[in-house]
């Protein structure tokens, strides 16, 4: 292999890492959109009933001057499928009835794997 034919693949091989450069900085720049997205995809209010919802621990509600929120709050969630009511359930049984919200709703698999992907997200 001559001098020329020595530069030229040269030139091909910083060519290629150039664009795999390239490539890497845009895979980069769209996994923080997607980091970004899905961290502030739901309010933390949201996030904490998404959490408090799929643990094992029991979630309480009582009517008081914050009902109007938490009925928006949990109305997104569903919006979002990321929790579903039981038949005869909901949002009107439930501040009917007060008590156990899990008695009324349920995380969804779209729900659980959001939770999980936050998660994950959180330990990069």
């Amino acid at each position: 292999m001559g001098p020329v034919e020595f530069e030229r693949k040269l030139i091909k091989l910083a060519d290629k890492v150039e664009k795999q450069k390239t490539e890497q900085e845009r895979q980069e720049s769209e996994i923080e959109t997607i980091k970004l997205l899905t961290l502030h995809f739901v309010s933390e209010h949201e996030l904490s009933h998404l959490r408090k919802l799929e643990s094992d621990e029991p979630f309480i509600f009582h009517k008081d001057d914050t009902q109007y929120f938490f009925e928006r709050e949990l109305r997104h969630l569903q919006e979002l499928n990321f929790i579903a009511n039981y038949p005869d359930k909901g949002i009107g049984p439930l501040f009917h009835e007060q008590g156990d919200v899990k008695n009324h709703f349920y995380v969804t698999e779209a729900g659980k794997k959001y939770l999980e992907l936050r998660e994950s997200l959180l330990d990069t």
